[in-house]
C-alpha cells in the first residue's frame, strides 16, 4: 500500500493542505503526471490540477462518487447520477501500473456503493 501514498510536488501539496480538513485521513496521494494528481482520504477526492498560473482543486464527496474507472492512460471518475458530470485525468504509463497493482486495496478503501473497474 505504501506505494499508493507518495509525495505531491510542492506545489500540489501545498494546494492540497489548503483544502483538506484536519479531521481527514489521507489514503492514497498519487501525481500522476507533472499536471495532475488525485488524493483519497476519507471524506473525499481530491483532483489537483495545474492551471496557468496556479494549482486548481477540486473536492467530492465520497458518496458522491459512483465508481472510478481505469482506462489505458486515464482514470474517469463517475458521480452519482445528478451530482455533476464525469472527471477524467491522464495518467503516465508508469503511475497506470502502480493503479492498477494497487486496485484490491483501492477496493478496500470506498464505501460499498464506489465500484473501482479495470
Amino acid at each position: 500500500m505504501l506505494e499508493l501514498l507518495e509525495q505531491l510536488s510542492p506545489k500540489f501539496k501545498q494546494r492540497f493542505n489548503k483544502e483538506v480538513s484536519m479531521h481527514e485521513l489521507t489514503k492514497i496521494s498519487l501525481q500522476l503526471s507533472h499536471k495532475s494528481a488525485i488524493v483519497i482520504t476519507n471524506q473525499a477526492v481530491y483532483i489537483l490540477r495545474k492551471r496557468w498560473l496556479s494549482i486548481a482543486c477540486e473536492k467530492y464527496m465520497l458518496e458522491n462518487i459512483k465508481e472510478m474507472k481505469l482506462h489505458p492512460g486515464e482514470l474517469v471518475i463517475e458521480p452519482v447520477e445528478g451530482r455533476g458530470y464525469p472527471i477524467s485525468l491522464f495518467i503516465s504509463p508508469e503511475k497506470e501500473g502502480i493503479i492498477k497493482h494497487g486496485l484490491p486495496k483501492m477496493r478496500e478503501l470506498f464505501p460499498n456503493n464506489i465500484q473501482i473497474i479495470k
